[in-house]
């Protein structure tokens, strides 16, 4: 007979979530490419030398801005920031040396695997949780939420984007914390509202394209109570939160460019970018061209429903939410798409360069993932969703072990590039590197051990077995019977 689960029960289930999640970002060492290293230099020039300069590093990257003779990080800064100090842990623990200066470009270091771990990989384990925490609360059995949140990360582009230093993890991480609140905590209580303003800033600090998204969230906390005096209220609460996130970033832009409204943008190095981004359009955003809806959501080159098809049940958690009066979660997870899908269409370099899938579609997966997490309420959804989970687990999987970022002059990625370099065959004319991506477990087996696997795809596909056993020990251990003891799928917060 089969014990049914108890609340004790569902923080233990939350703790393996975030462990395996976490440890699975920790899995790989990417080389780098010029968005991570843009990002990582900044954070070794403020860990070395207590300075924003990237004089001396300006060669590790092509993603630079340069104004009166030197050389800066072209993107926010909120990124480099919030890893430094995992930076200086790493130097004080392990005892790394200063970077180098004055090299040209070279692909490893390794201060960027543990600095990518407790940034990216820690905002990834995070997200798994709070899609996790979400589906619970809507009246979505434990295990079947903790399994579905944890193939959300694996099942996905996410789980490149784990491994590298890019802002799409850390912004979103800091979007659902904001999003969490707002659905299930009692903003009257003055704090929540001051914290929901302090996590959109710094996820605007790390990514500027996600001010729209942390708007609607905003609007969002504004919607639950319409009296004026809470609406002040909270406002203001959610403005003084904000506050030290608007005012980092100028004291940066200040110390980086002389002016606290001058920024990285408007100063772009390489002249490929230059012509994108300016003082005028600092994101670089056109008018939509919709006819890159059809390759943003489907084919091989950059279809999001090719590389995580569960996120067409998307459609049926919306409708769901509408059948159940659930409002504000309706409005954050449209938002939470329809925002980044809106500026893939309207930004020039809609490819997003060498990437798995949609890259600038990334910061959508996660509001993705809760709604077609809520379809789970219905048996042939969650039937279905097993099927499109592992095609897309597969997928990213090979993707990911390939390095994760296909050049966008590839027109079949997997064909063409990822599958021949998994089957033996010649390297593809576009591919920068090694064949497979380095792995911390492989690195520290030769180090400690002096062993070495005579195939690098042994460590590859150890991975995927794993996170094939996690989940089953996730839908096995955390199993029940009788209803939900934690079922709410309207907007009431629980408890």
């Amino acid at each position: 007979m089969l014990v049914p689960i108890s609340k004790a029960q569902i923080p233990r289930l939350a703790l393996f979530v975030f462990i395996s999640a976490w440890l699975s970002a920790g899995w790989f060492h990417q080389s780098r490419d010029w968005n991570t290293a843009s990002r990582l230099m900044l954070v070794y020039a403020i860990g070395d030398r207590g300075s924003v300069s990237l004089d001396g590093l300006q060669r590790q990257t092509g993603d630079l801005a340069f104004k009166d003779g030197h050389y800066y990080c072209d993107k926010a800064p909120g990124f480099s920031l919030i890893a430094t100090p995992s930076y200086l842990l790493g130097k004080f623990i392990i005892g790394w040396p200063d970077h180098p200066l004055g090299q040209d470009g070279f692909a490893i270091w390794p201060a960027d695997a543990f600095v990518t771990w407790l940034s990216s990989g820690l905002a990834s384990a995070l997200i798994a949780v709070f899609i996790y925490t979400i589906l619970k609360q809507y009246g979505i059995k434990p295990n079947h939420a903790g399994a579905f949140a944890l193939m959300v990360v694996w099942a996905s582009p996410m789980a490149v984007y784990s491994t590298l230093a890019y802002g799409h993890q850390v912004a979103s991480a800091l979007l659902l914390a904001s999003a969490c609140i707002t659905l299930f905590k009692n903003l009257a209580i003055s704090k929540w509202p001051f914290a929901i303003g302090l996590l959109c800033g710094f996820a605007v600090l790390t990514e500027l394209a996600q001010a729209p998204v942390a708007i609607a969230i905003g609007l969002a906390v504004l919607a639950s109570d319409r009296s004026i005096r809470s609406i002040s209220k909270n406002a203001t609460l959610m403005i003084l939160g904000a506050l030290p996130s608007a005012l980092i970033l100028m004291l940066y832009n200040f110390i980086a460019f002389g002016s606290a409204l001058d920024m990285g943008y408007f100063h772009h190095a390489t002249q490929q970018f230059a012509k994108v981004h300016s003082a005028d359009n600092p994101l670089g955003l056109n008018f939509p061209d919709f006819s890159r809806l059809n390759p943003l959501l489907v084919g091989e080159y950059r279809g999001l429903l090719f590389y995580a098809p569960w996120a067409a049940l998307a459609v049926v958690g919306w409708v769901l939410m509408v059948k159940n009066k659930s409002w504000k979660l309706l409005w954050l997870t449209l938002a939470g798409f329809i925002i980044p899908l809106w500026v893939n269409l309207s930004y020039p370099e809609w490819t997003g360069g060498w990437s798995t899938g949609p890259r600038l579609l990334v910061p959508a997966l996660p509001w993705l993932g809760i709604s077609a997490g809520y379809a789970l309420q219905i048996k042939s959804c969650r039937i279905l969703s097993i099927i499109l989970m592992i095609w897309g687990w597969l997928i990213c999987s090979l993707f990911l072990g390939a390095g994760g970022r296909i050049s966008q002059d590839i027109q079949r990625p997997f064909q063409d590039a990822v599958w021949p370099i998994w089957a033996g065959s010649p390297l593809p004319r576009f591919w920068p590197g090694e064949r497979f991506s380095r792995t911390v477990p492989a690195e520290l087996a030769e180090y400690y051990f002096q062993y070495k696997a005579y195939d690098p795809r042994v460590w590859n596909l150890g991975l995927i077995l794993i996170e094939f056993i996690v989940i089953l020990m996730i839908l096995v251990m955390f199993r029940r019977t009788g209803p939900n003891p934690i079922r709410n799928t309207t907007d009431t917060p629980p408890g």
